[in-house]
Order: structure tokens, then C-alpha cells, then sequence
């Protein structure tokens, strides 16, 4: 019955080692492997997120809750996203990039 039960666990443990392992690894893979890319993100809450999705050359900003996805807004792809091996290298006297939040900031309607 011991031999049983150690069995049993070690199995387990396997399956949940196993698990982790793909969850950390986090595979490339299967047919949309290339189409969808996350641009950016920002956690507002414990098990909310907002996330800046790339989709072709259409940007999406989608609200992620606990087992839901919302799409809040649409945007083409801004021209200054195209390079930005570009702007890690433009000269110290420019500008420094914009953050997340004031990108959000920005899509707000004006009241």
C-alpha cells in the first residue's frame, strides 16, 4: 500500500513539475504564433490587466479580468512604433519616450 501511494505521488508531482514547466517556458507555437504580439501592459488590480495587443498593423487595448476579455479600443498602429530600435538609439537631447499610462491617458474621450 505504501509502494502504492509513494507511486501515485510521484506521479503527480510529475504532472504538476511538467506543468510549470510549460506554463514558465511559455511555447511559441501553433498557427497565430506570429500574428498577435503583446506591445505593452499594466496591471490595475489583482487579477486585472490591461494590455496593448498588436494585431497585423492594428493596435488593440483589451481589458483582462478573471475569466473574461474585453476589447476597449482600436487604433491603427502608431508611426512611431514602426522602429523602436530606432528611438533606443536617437541622440540623449530627444524626447523621452512616452509612458503607458500616458498613452491611456491620451485615447480617454475629452470631456
Amino acid at each position: 500500500m505504501t509502494q502504492m501511494t509513494l507511486s501515485l505521488l510521484a506521479v503527480l508531482a510529475m504532472v504538476f513539475a511538467a506543468a510549470w514547466a510549460f506554463k514558465r517556458l511559455q511555447l511559441k507555437g501553433g498557427p497565430a504564433a506570429g500574428l498577435l504580439r503583446i506591445v505593452a501592459g499594466a496591471s490595475v488590480g489583482q487579477r486585472e490587466r490591461v494590455l496593448v495587443l498588436e494585431v497585423h498593423d492594428t493596435w488593440l487595448v483589451v481589458g483582462v479580468a478573471a475569466g473574461q476579455v474585453r476589447a476597449l479600443h482600436s487604433m491603427p498602429k502608431p508611426a512611431e512604433a514602426a522602429a523602436p530600435a530606432a528611438q533606443a538609439a536617437s541622440p540623449a537631447g530627444d524626447e523621452p519616450p512616452r509612458s503607458f499610462a500616458e498613452l491611456l491617458r491620451g485615447l480617454r474621450p475629452k470631456a
